[in-house]
């Protein structure tokens, strides 16, 4: 199965060149965690619990909202997801181009090759607005035809396939970003060129990928179970938690792992439709 050989081609990768791949990737992924542990430090409590009221979905407490809003926290969000998008980006741009092309930096200061990144940055946002606009068009679409049909219980139905519709194009549409990364005129006509007929594979790429990131969720799940009925009653009702530094570097970590192997996924796709590259 096509799909599996590739993710398993982007785990190798992986697993045979950590260190190339800490050199690519320590030094924005120190600047990602620095400022997540900063976020988190100063304004977690604040913005968890903003979140929860939020959630509430009642427009009159929008005042009351903004008014609680501490001082500075809508720049330090913005900051925060400003540097976790553009290292997330800097770390798979070099990514691609070590798999790609044999770039290694020369130390623990990888290349930042800010065109590229900046067009590999716009290129993730296209991906993404196009992904959801076709997610939400199947998604109005089944809902029509299957909930006059089924009522509620079509409802995993339907998101069933949403997701379904959303993993073959994030793959079919996504190989524009390692052509980017490589500097590599492709759009998405290209994209959808070279992909064709290989829906199944990117199927097959997105459930294995989403397999994965759930078995790594595993650990603080069974953790938080196990917790829960010490500690949960406290936070009984409120919906609310934020995890503390063990927890917060766990997450750091898995998502460092996602991160590569989700590019990996993407350079071993590119590069076997595209470049012809083995799978093997």
């Amino acid at each position: 199965m096509l799909g599996w050989k590739l993710f398993m081609r982007a785990a190798r990768l992986l697993a045979d060149n950590v260190l190339v791949a800490l050199r690519v990737s320590a030094l924005p992924y120190a600047v990602i965690v620095a400022v997540t542990f900063w976020f988190q430090g100063r304004y977690g409590d604040a913005f968890a619990s903003l979140a929860g009221a939020g959630g509430t979905g009642a427009p009159a407490d929008a005042e009351a909202l903004a008014a609680a809003m501490p001082p500075g926290l809508a720049f330090a969000l913005f900051l925060n997801l400003a540097v976790t998008a553009l290292g997330g980006v800097w770390i798979a741009v070099g990514w691609h181009r070590f798999v790609l092309r044999g770039e290694e930096p020369p130390g623990w200061v990888p290349a930042f090759h800010g065109g590229i990144v900046l067009r590999y940055l716009g290129w993730s946002v296209l991906v993404g607005l196009v992904v959801a606009l076709i997610v939400a068009a199947a998604f109005t679409m089944s809902s029509v035809l299957l909930l006059p049909l089924f009522g509620p219980a079509a409802g995993a139905v339907v998101a069933a396939v949403a997701i379904f519709v959303a993993a073959i194009f994030f793959y079919r549409l996504g190989i524009v970003l390692p052509a980017r990364a490589v500097d590599e005129g492709m759009g998405f006509n290209a994209a959808l060129v070279a992909t064709r007929g290989h829906s199944r594979t990117c199927v097959t790429l997105a459930f294995v990928t989403a397999t994965f990131w759930l078995l790594l969720q595993l650990p603080p799940l069974l953790d938080a179970g196990a917790a829960g009925g010490a500690a949960g009653d406290a936070a009984a009702g409120t919906g609310l938690g934020r995890p503390g530094p063990v927890g917060t570097l766990y997450a750091l970590v898995i998502q460092w792992i996602e991160l590569l192997l989700v590019t990996g996924t993407l350079t071993a796709l590119y590069g076997h439709l595209v470049e012809g590259r083995p799978v093997e």
